[in-house]
């Protein structure tokens, strides 16, 4: 059942569910937050040479990215709220670059998903509704699963970077 029909079913008006001010524009600003990313990460894929982490990326766009896109352009429909522009389907590069090293795009991509879990986390404080709270919080663990991947195929890789060991 969508939340436009469970919101007509209890009589709101409009079909739209009552929505503050300051969730309103967390989910919109999560939605932009989101397709951003989704095209960064299609335009970098074009140059990642790395088969395993190029099969990861690609992973998370379709797992990750895109069902969390779709779930929030449904949310911002039933609140009645109009979606900010979309990002194209798909990036593609013209030329193949020499200074995109997979590493570097790694790191991006980390810094990436590390931004998101404060993301995540601040939009947790503003909802007010307990399902907005509980979706954005299982998505943030959806965040942190995926980190924790990322940490752990880039020490592997030798990509991440480690503080060196303090000697007092």
């Amino acid at each position: 059942m969508k939340l436009t029909d469970i919101a007509k079913m209890a009589g709101v008006q409009g079909g739209h569910l009552p929505l503050l001010a300051g969730e309103a524009h967390a989910i919109w600003r999560f939605l932009t937050l989101r397709y951003t990313f989704f095209e960064f990460t299609q335009l970098v894929s074009n140059y990642i040479e790395d088969t395993e982490l190029k099969a990861g990326v690609m992973r998370g766009v379709s797992s990750t990215l895109q069902r969390q896109i779709r779930k929030t352009e449904e949310l911002l429909d039933a609140f009645g709220i109009p979606l900010p522009p979309k990002p194209p389907k798909s990036v593609s590069a013209v030329v193949k670059s020499e200074t995109m090293r997979d590493e570097t795009i790694y790191r991006m991509l980390l810094i990436g998903i590390q931004y998101f879990q404060e993301t995540h986390t601040e939009i947790q404080r503003m909802m007010n509704d307990d399902k907005l709270r509980n979706l954005f919080m299982g998505w943030m663990k959806e965040e942190m699963k995926m980190y924790d991947l990322m940490v752990k195929y880039g020490k592997m890789k030798g990509w991440y970077w480690s503080a060196p060991q303090y000697k007092h």
